[in-house]
């Protein structure tokens, strides 16, 4: 309840206090259905007893994109890359593992940059969703150390590229769960809110120079 007073669209509209243009968003509401809500629960359950990560950084970076808060979705998706690679890492026989290090010339792998260039050389994970990891890897890394926000199509991508991934490491098919979070013609992430929404709470940098006298 705490939560309640937070400034958001959703507590203005549960508490009376969103104006009449906010209200517009019920003319067109957003809404998923119960058999699909169930479908993607039964996927989600069967997939969690295939691979060992933590679905709440999952949940955490799809919310967190959808509300274009691309610091948070991007910081919660990443952790979920990194247990992915580790799993994808570890199911590599020994045999394959010599193999690619033989080629790559290391001797170990302990960074998660040469991990996933382990599993490209691999032919693992292919070329986009290695370029993909590289740039989401750089853009967190900035947010970190320099506070920089990423952009939100990196974010997108880097969901788009998580399914591969997913893919991979449990050996399932996944393309029921894809079909609920992406369009299949633009191939982007269905979005529950518009841009708009991602002006108002991820402004841009500015120098205040519309303020000068």
């Amino acid at each position: 309840y705490g939560f309640s007073y937070f400034p958001s669209s959703y507590n203005r509209l549960r508490n009376n206090w969103a104006s009449i243009s906010e209200k517009e968003i019920f003319l067109n509401p957003a809404y998923i259905d119960i058999l699909s809500i169930k479908n993607a629960y039964l996927l989600g359950m069967d997939l969690l007893k295939s691979i060992s990560f933590s679905p709440i950084y999952l949940v955490q970076g799809y919310h967190s994109m959808q509300l274009w808060k691309t610091a948070d979705a991007l910081s919660n998706l990443w952790i979920v890359v990194e247990q992915l690679t580790t799993v994808m890492i570890t199911n590599l026989s020994e045999q394959e593992r010599n193999s690619i290090f033989q080629q790559l010339k290391i001797t170990q792998a302990e960074k998660i940059h040469m991990k996933h260039k382990v599993l490209k050389e691999g032919q693992i994970i292919s070329q986009n969703c290695y370029d993909i990891l590289n740039e989401a890897r750089d853009n967190r890394n900035d947010l970190v150390h320099e506070g920089k926000l990423p952009d939100y199509n990196l974010v997108e991508k880097l969901w788009l590229v998580l399914f591969e991934m997913f893919e991979i490491a449990s050996g399932k098919k996944l393309d029921k769960l894809f079909d609920m979070t992406v369009n299949n013609q633009s191939n982007q992430v269905i979005r529950f809110h518009s841009n708009s929404y991602n002006k108002g709470i991820n402004p841009e940098h500015t120098n205040f120079d519309e303020w000068r006298i």
